[in-house]
């Protein structure tokens, strides 16, 4: 099982839904940084205001067990 910490820095008002992007990040991640996305046990996610140039996704997998 594992953790997964995500920090979305966006600019603008018009932004997606956090839950849209965690959706495509996790998928994104699938197979690469775990197995499949059913080993997912913790989420926790964060969507920031940013300027423009610094528009970035932090992401952080910790194995739990």
């Amino acid at each position: 099982a594992v953790q997964v910490t995500a920090d979305v820095y966006l600019y603008g008002k018009a932004v997606p839904d956090l839950d849209n992007i965690l959706k495509s990040l996790l998928d994104g991640m699938n197979g690469v940084l775990y197995l499949d996305d059913k080993q997912v046990a913790a989420i926790h996610a964060r969507r920031l205001s940013c300027p423009k140039a610094e528009q970035r996704v932090e992401v952080n997998v910790k194995e739990l067990w």
